[in-house]
């Protein structure tokens, strides 16, 4: 009865929410390579993949918005999603809250370790609740590293050496965390990160979506319509070289072909941008797409998070598109278990 009630007050103050985000189940057991596209059915997969479909809807009066999505299992597609309302939703049905009994937590970014340990970008006025927070193999959530309650935590990110980077879209700042350490710091702080006007989501969101490939941390800044490369030869000292422009992007996935997969949240469109510069876009709002936030690389296409806020249908779900797809640039360190 209390979760109940607190959807519904969550639908009712998605709006606040969402200006303060930035725009940024039943548990399943699970215990770069040569660069070529690959478009193979898999059927053990989860997903039915012969054409763009919505695999789950969500109810939107609920209070029920998948915000980010990881891939669990590559054999299967199994995957895991964040809801805005503290709630982590498995692809069997299963969910979870991350923080149980905070009366504000909201999570966005999902990222996992290489002992399939999830974790989960919080925000919160709550002191003692605010940073990322990870599932241990215990099944229980504790919070891994803290940041500052006026910092909007969004995408996150794993480093090969298990660095985890975050993004602060609301004061457009990139932070890190270290193996062993227990709280952020600022990585970069640059003008091509900060969001333009306070007025709207939107425009509020600065840097957004982080991926790590090829020794360099990718990042897409809403506000500014932009993808940005950053390298990580050194310690956020090097300016964004701008990669991508006129995208309103909220997250995006990269495969090892050097495929960007855009979720461009205001347009209702995913666009995938290869490594020659071409410019397709995969999916829209006949397909199902409402407030795309974030793209997971499925066996034979992606499946994008729909937020349901921005767009007209209030339409919350997981949509696969189809699309060539080489494997997911996701990196899974192995980080202390404290």
């Amino acid at each position: 009865m209390k979760l109940t009630l607190f959807r519904i007050s969550l639908a009712a103050a998605l709006p606040v929410m969402l200006a303060a985000a930035g725009c940024a189940s039943e548990q399943s057991d699970r215990g770069p390579s040569n660069g070529s596209e690959v478009s193979a059915i898999d059927t053990g997969s989860v997903i039915e993949k012969s054409e763009n479909h919505i695999v789950r809807s969500f109810d939107y009066a609920l209070g029920d918005t998948p915000e980010n999505i990881v891939i669990t299992d590559r054999s299967s597609d199994e995957f895991v999603a964040t809801l805005l309302d503290n709630t982590v939703w498995w692809s069997d049905g299963h969910t979870e809250q991350v923080v149980p009994g905070s009366s504000d937590a909201v999570t966005l970014g999902v990222g996992e370790d290489a002992e399939n340990r999830l974790y989960v970008a919080v925000r919160s006025k709550d002191q003692s609740v605010a940073g990322v927070w990870r599932r241990g193999a215990d099944g229980n959530w504790t919070r891994y590293a803290a940041v500052a309650p006026d910092v909007g935590l969004n995408g996150i990110t794993f480093g090969d050496d298990g660095t985890l980077f975050a993004a602060d879209s609301v004061n457009g700042k990139i932070l890190s965390v270290s193996p062993g350490e227990s709280s952020f710091d600022v990585w970069l702080d640059d003008p091509a990160l900060k969001p333009t006007s306070s007025a709207d989501p939107v425009a509020a969101s600065g840097v957004n979506g982080l991926k790590v490939f090829d020794n360099h941390l990718y990042a897409s800044n809403t506000a500014q319509k932009t993808l940005l490369r950053i390298p990580l030869s050194g310690r956020g000292f090097s300016s964004p070289e701008l990669l991508v422009s006129g995208y309103a992007i909220d997250d995006f996935a990269i495969d090892s072909s050097g495929a960007f997969y855009l979720a461009v949240h205001p347009d209702n469109t995913v666009v995938r941008v290869d490594a020659t510069g071409q410019h397709t876009t995969l999916g829209t709002t006949d397909d199902g797409l409402d407030g795309p936030t974030a793209i997971a690389i499925a066996q034979s296409g992606v499946l994008a998070t729909n937020l349901g806020f921005l767009g007209t249908k209030h339409q919350p779900a997981i949509v696969f598109l189809t699309s060539p797809v080489a494997e997911p640039v996701l990196p899974r360190p192995r980080v202390p278990a404290s």
